[in-house]
């Protein structure tokens, strides 16, 4: 029997254990620690997994991590806490503040010493194994192509940057990967560049991204705005993308030399948001991505074959990108598993080294539970240290009540089961709603997440009714892709519908989630909607919720009006003759 353990320590860090060639059991250190973007050696996941798979440490045969060139960039990541990128060119040219002028810092990244003695800290653990460096962007092609059960593929890899390059276009044929090109950093990165415009948008670079995809969809582009921005992003010559300026590892510093922003460049973006509009830039943004992207990769694959596609990296996190390679007929299909960002590396970097043991995956992973779940007992003893304010009772049939709350205009937390891999709310520890309640989308953007208002909201859909409501649809398990509905579908949910029509589904099976399946079927049966409202259990700016206390804890702060958990409806008192009334 082997125990392969992956180890993520960059951005998102976390933790996974492969047995025997499946996955036995992931979390991100995040849903630990409480801290989003939790970075370094992740202690809470590795001891999270190990109790979780009934695993003894001496019984770890190999850890896989990142690459040794990716642990000296963390380590400056995690010395300054700042550290970026940004272009030359463009700050001489556009950026005039004399204070700033000439104040560049250009260190040298890999000659700092690692901050961890990682065989130390798995020492400290118990954890005798071999520790084996895997590279940074072949762990994601192995992620997205072991889990998608395709035995012949094109791969892509698409990032900011990692181990020195932005990403990876590759074919698996029988497991065997051939790389046709790789993607640099300076200027060709679509990862950076987006980040950059990011920023400039005044969103957190890392984080806002989906910020700008969403709000891209209220703005309208012009050929002038195009031909300004289009400048910070790669040109396509001979098959391969070419800079137009030239990007460095240059940051402005402090007084004390210290990193101190982010995309300098950015400057330059800011003169064209304060010209054009932020959601015009934004729109402008996602526009040039999916043009550029796709027209590379049309000019690559030029005279072969259509093929299936996996991708992979945090470009993949873009949804309207990867609907727009769907929809290009490039490809048979388009794959993008749970995770497919850097937070999704734990399971990349021990899937990776259990192919060396030639212990790949058996089938593709349609389960995303990969958490743990939770006793009666733990959720009642999280319960009674809010009990002052909060009743609780035990639901004798859970989906049809909470069905019939639902329609009654609650907004629940929903907590059932094993916890999801990955960012994305799919149906483990969701905060749910009735869709057909337009309303619905300030209610929970403005009071009680506490987020932007233009971001939308996801449906949950039973599968079978997925052509039925969206247009030239395909089976969306993790929530990947984008689909536009079907004009009275618009009417009939308005609370899950973008701006622009479309809406990004999470397809429900009976065979991946039997519970969460059987709630909306509930909900159909009383409303004749196949569907409910679906989003993150978190409170804005923290990590998706974990254990019972977690889900307590976002009660009390009225991020969600009733919690559902496992048999249990925990609720305000002054809430309990409404219930009363309602459930069965």
């Amino acid at each position: 029997m082997s125990n392969i353990i992956g180890i993520w320590m960059g951005i998102d860090a976390g933790a996974c254990i492969v047995k025997n060639g499946k996955i036995a059991c992931a979390i991100s250190e995040e849903r630990l620690s409480r801290v989003k973007h939790c970075t370094g050696f992740p202690e809470l996941s590795l001891k999270y997994i190990l109790n979780y798979s009934k695993t003894k440490p001496e019984e770890v045969n190999s850890v896989a991590i990142n690459s040794r060139k990716s642990l000296r960039y963390l380590y400056h990541l995690l010395k300054y806490n700042n550290f970026r990128s940004f272009s030359k060119n463009i700050y001489k040219k556009f950026f005039k503040q004399k204070e700033l002028a000439g104040n560049y810092h250009n260190p040298s990244i890999f000659s700092y010493r690692r901050p961890i003695n990682f065989t130390e800290e798995l020492k400290k653990l118990k954890i005798n194994a071999k520790i084996y460096n895997i590279n940074h962007h072949e762990a994601h092609l192995n992620y997205a192509y072991y889990t998608s059960g395709f035995k012949n593929t094109l791969a892509l890899s698409i990032d900011g940057e990692g181990d020195g390059i932005s990403g990876i276009l590759a074919k698996f044929t029988n497991g065997e990967m051939k790389i046709y090109q790789k993607i640099g950093i300076h200027g060709q990165s679509f990862g950076l560049t987006y980040g950059c415009i990011t920023e400039a948008l005044g969103f957190s670079v890392n984080d806002g991204e989906g910020k700008t995809m969403g709000l891209a969809a209220y703005g309208k582009v012009n050929d002038t705005l195009l031909k300004d921005l289009s400048i910070i992003f790669p040109k396509i010559k001979n098959k391969k993308l070419i800079s137009q300026i030239y990007w460095d590892y240059l940051t402005i510093t402090d007084n004390e030399g210290k990193p101190k922003t982010f995309f300098r460049d950015s400057y330059y973006i800011r003169t064209l948001v304060h010209k054009y509009g932020k959601e015009n830039v934004a729109a402008a943004a996602q526009f040039l991505l999916e043009k550029t992207l796709l027209s590379w990769l049309k000019q690559v694959l030029k005279g072969e074959k259509k093929q299936k596609l996996v991708l992979a990296g945090g470009v993949a996190l873009n949804i309207s990108n990867n609907s727009s390679l769907l929809a290009s007929n490039l490809f048979e299909k388009v794959f993008i598993p749970p995770a497919p960002g850097d937070n999704g590396l734990p399971v990349a970097l021990a899937l990776s080294q259990s192919e060396k043991f030639n212990e790949r995956i058996k089938e593709p992973l349609v389960k995303p539970y990969l958490g743990k779940d939770y006793t009666s007992d733990e959720v009642f003893t999280s319960y009674k240290k809010i009990k002052k304010d909060f009743g609780c009772i035990k639901l004798k049939n859970v989906e049809r009540n909470i069905a019939l709350l639902l329609c009654k205009g609650f907004v629940i937390g929903w907590f059932h089961g094993r916890s999801e891999w990955g960012n994305r709310a799919l149906g483990g520890r969701s905060v749910i709603a009735d869709p057909r309640r337009e309303d619905m989308k300030n209610k929970i953007n403005l009071h009680l997440k506490q987020r932007d208002w233009f971001m939308p909201f996801a449906p949950s859909v039973l599968a079978d009714y997925g052509s039925k409501i969206f247009k030239n649809h395909c089976d969306s398990i993790f929530m990947n892709h984008r689909f536009f509905l079907r004009k009275e579908w618009i009417r009939k949910v308005p609370a899950i519908v973008h701006v622009d029509g479309s809406a990004r589904p999470n397809f429900v099976h009976r065979e991946t989630n039997l519970k969460y399946y059987n709630l909306i079927s509930e909900f159909m049966k009383i409303t004749n909607i196949p569907l409910i409202l679906n989003t993150s259990f978190n409170k804005h700016g923290l990590p998706i919720v974990e254990t019972p206390h977690d889900a307590c804890q976002h009660l009390e702060w009225k991020c969600i009006e009733l919690l559902s958990i496992e048999d249990y409806l925990i609720f305000p008192k002054k809430s309990y003759q409404i219930i009363k009334k309602t459930i069965n």
